[in-house]
């Protein structure tokens, strides 16, 4: 607990709203381009495979809570297989980047980072990470398919009930499992200096448990102001529920990397 409210107050000392109201910013100018990207990654492998297509849709609805389900899902739909030109796939990149870059520059003032990484690696790290952030997603659509036929063979060789675990482990198990990795390698990858794998992995299950946490609680949260955001902001509010839930998340990102620091100076005796 000590630590956790440590890593509380060094997000406020840190600026870390107004690094969580810039990520969210970067996050809503760079998710389709972002999500277009991976999608054309994933065509040049894959082809045109409906059943991936809606896997990696239902995945990206899954970030998002059921407040904002009528935005996300417009969003989502957006994001089909397509071919691109080179052209398009350097908008995609340099949007995506935009991102990256605002998660940097939010990581560096956390670990207080004294020199940053040149131009041209920073931009190498970035591809990397979208290229691990692609694999996290193919390994996770392979474990469902696997899951899911497993599923038929058990059911139909012992006609056991297992249905309603599948679908726990396909809805909350492997989305929980995917944030919780890629965070992790955020938060291992980031920071110029080297972290501790063991304080990456903390961060990440931190992150993976309150972000789904969070999900639930902002439902709730939205039902019992909706009124208030309906009077004050009219037809934006869906919009501005959106923005909300970003910002949130941004911020619990950001306080799972203040709880990766400050495990990093507990390890170092500072």
């Amino acid at each position: 607990m000590r630590v956790m409210f440590k890593s509380l107050f060094s997000f406020f000392k840190d600026d870390g709203p107004l690094h969580a109201g810039s990520i969210a910013y970067f996050f809503l100018l760079s998710f389709l381009p972002f999500c277009l990207l991976l999608v054309a990654i994933f065509g040049y492998f894959l082809g045109e495979n409906k059943e991936f297509y809606e896997f990696f849709s239902a995945r990206a609805m899954r970030f998002f809570p059921a407040a904002t389900a009528g935005i996300s899902r417009g969003l989502t739909t957006v994001v089909t297989y397509r071919e691109i030109g080179v052209y398009s796939l350097i908008v995609y990149a340099y949007f995506s980047y935009l991102l990256y870059n605002s998660l940097e520059a939010a990581i560096h003032r956390i670990f207080r980072e004294r020199t940053k990484r040149a131009p041209l690696l920073s931009i190498v790290m970035s591809f990397l990470l979208v290229g691990v952030i692609a694999g996290f997603i193919l390994i996770s659509f392979a474990a469902t398919s696997v899951i899911q036929i497993l599923n038929w063979m058990i059911g139909d060789a012992t006609g056991l009930p297992v249905g309603d675990l599948v679908s726990f482990l396909i809805r909350f198990v492997i989305p929980i499992l995917l944030v919780f990795v890629t965070a992790s390698v955020f938060y291992a990858l980031l920071p110029v200096r080297r972290i501790a794998p063991g304080n990456a992995l903390r961060g990440g299950l931190f992150t993976a448990v309150f972000l789904e946490a969070a999900r639930h609680l902002f439902t709730i949260y939205v039902a019992s102001v909706a009124t208030e955001f309906g009077a004050i902001y009219g037809p934006l509010s869906s919009f501005v529920i959106f923005l909300l839930w970003v910002y949130y998340a941004a911020c619990i990102f950001l306080i799972g990397a203040e709880l990766v620091c400050t495990r990093e100076l507990a390890t170092r005796g500072f």
